[in-house]
This record gives structure tokens, C-alpha cells and sequence, in this order.
């Protein structure tokens, strides 16, 4: 009985099979289709390179945040929780004779930052670049642990800190409006 009902059910399975269209070939080639015609065609994707650059999406035309191009204010990022924070205010300064390094210089103490910033222990860390100390702070508006991923805040301090080389500037605050209270985020080498 158990044998029968097993080989009805593989041959629902077989018949289904058969039925269902070929999934699209994986690789370097991208599958669109046309709802008019219902007519697929294919275009391959020339990236040279291993990691996206902004020039790859355009994402210099766009307001979003990423980790390839500088903040500017009103530029958003709409977070894991579904949250969108809007930078409000994005304000530069010079306080000390430090020199910034290049973003190249800094990347993985970025990360590491974020990383920290993160696991929500604190609302401050910071790391040794270059014979400087860079820092970063968070505050709230209403004292609360903001619910932002590692990888967000990553996001976050790469395009804050490409505010900073070649500008002449050493610290840089950025204000956003998250989910009804202001993100004070602020970055400074000393």
C-alpha cells in the first residue's frame, strides 16, 4: 500500500516536472522578460571588475547612502527594520592639524567600527589611523539604542568619512530623522 502511494506521488512529481518551464541558465547573463510578447531575451552584464563601483548603478544620481559615494544631506537609507533614516543636516569642521587619510587607508577600521557600533554595547568606539585617532559617536533624541544593523552602520561611516578627504575638514556630524526622533552621528580625527 505504502509502495503504491509512493509511486503515485513520484509520478505527480515527474509529471509536474515536465510541465514547469527551464529555470534560466546561471552565469553571467541576465534573463528579462518581455510582457508583451512574452519573449525572453538575454544581455550580458560586462563588469571588469570584483567589487561595484558607484558608476556601475548610477548610484551617484541617486539619495541613497551607500558605501561608495559621500553623504550629502538629504540623502536616505532605509534600514533591515524597515525604518528609513534621512540625513538632515550634514555639518564639517576643522578642529585639529590632523591629516585625514584616504578612504583606502581607513576601510577596515570602518568596518571594525561598525562592527562595534553594531553589537549595540556602546554608543561610542573608535580606532588608531595613521598615527591619529579616528572616533565616532551616536546620540538620540530620545536615549534610545537605535536599531541598525553592523552592516548599516558601516554604510553609514563610509559615506560620512568620504565627506572628510581632500576637503580640509577633520570632523563631520551628520543628523538624521529616524522613525520619528534625530540620529546624531558624529566622526572626528584627533
Amino acid at each position: 500500500m505504502h509502495f503504491a502511494h509512493f509511486f503515485n506521488v513520484l509520478a505527480i512529481a515527474a509529471a509536474l516536472a515536465q510541465a514547469a518551464p527551464a529555470p534560466p541558465a546561471v552565469g553571467d547573463a541576465l534573463v528579462a522578460r518581455n510582457a508583451a510578447t512574452d519573449v525572453r531575451t538575454t544581455a550580458s552584464a560586462h563588469i571588469e571588475r570584483d567589487t561595484a563601483t558607484p558608476e556601475d548603478h548610477h548610484l551617484h544620481r541617486r539619495n541613497i547612502i551607500t558605501r561608495y559615494t559621500r553623504m550629502r544631506q538629504g540623502d536616505n537609507l532605509l534600514l533591515h527594520s524597515g525604518v528609513n533614516i534621512v540625513c538632515n543636516l550634514l555639518s564639517v569642521g576643522r578642529a585639529t592639524q590632523v591629516a585625514v587619510p584616504a578612504l583606502s587607508g581607513v576601510s577596515n577600521n570602518l568596518d571594525v567600527m561598525g562592527n562595534a557600533l553594531g553589537q549595540h554595547v556602546s554608543s561610542a568606539t573608535g580606532a588608531q589611523v595613521s598615527g591619529a585617532l579616528l572616533s565616532v559617536h551616536w546620540a538620540t533624541s530620545n536615549s534610545q539604542t537605535p536599531a541598525i544593523t553592523s552592516l548599516e552602520w558601516q554604510t553609514l561611516l563610509f559615506a560620512m568619512y568620504q565627506v572628510l578627504p581632500g576637503s580640509g575638514w577633520d570632523y563631520v556630524t551628520a543628523t538624521f530623522s529616524y522613525g520619528g526622533q534625530a540620529l546624531s552621528v558624529f566622526m572626528t580625527l584627533t
